[in-house]
């Protein structure tokens, strides 16, 4: 006979990047220790009836038993789950994800409750408190990949990043790489600098911003902007930061007319699935592959422009990036 196991678990919270990395983590444990993998999605019953039926047929031939992930959890029968979840032991696990913090005087919420130690709850951190989650965050993040980072330093990290997790273990995961090269251990100011993404650089994220929504009229502001505030020339430095953003939107673009998942395109470039999802694919909603292809060729042009010595870079280069708004732009 297969191996038995606890019916039901589940994964909540208000807490996005924490409650999809916990359950992400409890399907690849599985994965690793050979079990089955199913997932039901937009749930149906008939398709959870059918899904949970392994339990009598199918295993009594290979003995492999099955982690069945169920989406939507408040739309699932409940006297289905209770069945389930009722039953000694079983060979079919259900691991409920459930989005947002569950309310007890719900269905779903009293289950998820008598559920108890099975049930995992990640709520978002009041508004009032998100600077020093943020910050113990950040700490154990570094912590987990063998690095120490000060109070202090981990303070001015997060009032640069701002307090999605999301995007701070993603940022935290490229400072411990850079520290890894370097040899260290223990993060300092100039690591932190040079890990940073370019893009959270204050004069130059809107103008990222109004390129992906292809906002002309807001990109020819924050363009003027950049020009009249900084003192030297921005074109090489604005084209290499238009270009790793862009070169993403390129990708999200291929794997969109490939339909691939989000997912997966995260895994096959090795990138935080969070920061993919929450980050870079809401940006190139506005970019079709021939669009962001032909950015890129500006982009270039732009940098050979001043390469070459060009008469009046910075025009040539603002010039290209209006002309990629019009095309669908607003």
């Amino acid at each position: 006979m297969a191996k038995k196991a606890v019916p039901v678990f589940a994964v909540s919270g208000s807490e996005d990047f924490l409650r999809e990395r916990d359950l992400a983590g409890i399907v690849d444990d599985h994965r690793k220790k050979g079990w089955r993998l199913d997932r039901v999605v937009g749930v149906s019953s008939g398709e959870l009836r059918a899904a949970m039926s392994q339990d009598s047929l199918s295993f009594m031939t290979d003995d492999v038993p099955t982690l069945v992930v169920v989406e939507q959890a408040d739309k699932v029968d409940i006297g289905l789950l209770e069945r389930h979840a009722g039953r000694s032991a079983t060979s079919v696990v259900l691991l409920l994800r459930h989005e947002g913090d569950p309310k007890e005087n719900t269905k779903i919420g009293k289950f998820l409750k008598d559920l108890g130690k099975q049930h995992r709850n990640w709520p978002k951190s009041k508004e009032w408190d998100a600077d020093k989650v943020a910050v113990e965050f950040v700490i154990k993040e570094f912590q987990a990949l063998g690095k120490t980072i000060p109070v202090r330093l981990a303070e001015i990290f997060v009032a640069r990043v701002g307090t999605e997790l999301g995007f701070l273990s993603f940022e935290v995961s490229k400072i411990s790489a850079l520290s890894d090269a370097v040899g260290k251990s223990e993060v300092d100011p100039d690591l932190v600098k040079g890990g940073m993404a370019p893009l959270a650089e204050a004069t130059v994220q809107p103008v990222v911003e109004a390129l992906a929504r292809k906002d002309a009229k807001a990109l020819a502001g924050h363009l003027d902007k950049l020009k009249r505030t900084t003192k030297d020339d921005q074109t090489i430095r604005l084209v290499r930061v238009l270009f790793d953003s862009v070169s993403k939107w390129l990708a999200v673009a291929e794997f969109r007319d490939r339909g691939v998942g989000h997912d997966a395109a995260a895994a096959e470039l090795g990138v935080n699935p969070w920061f993919w999802k929450n980050k870079v694919v809401p940006q190139a909603g506005a970019w079709t592959r021939a669009d962001a292809a032909s950015l890129m060729g500006k982009l270039g042009d732009a940098e050979r422009n001043v390469r070459a010595g060009g008469v009046n870079p910075w025009a040539f280069l603002v010039s290209s990036l209006l002309s990629a708004c019009a095309v669908g732009g607003r």
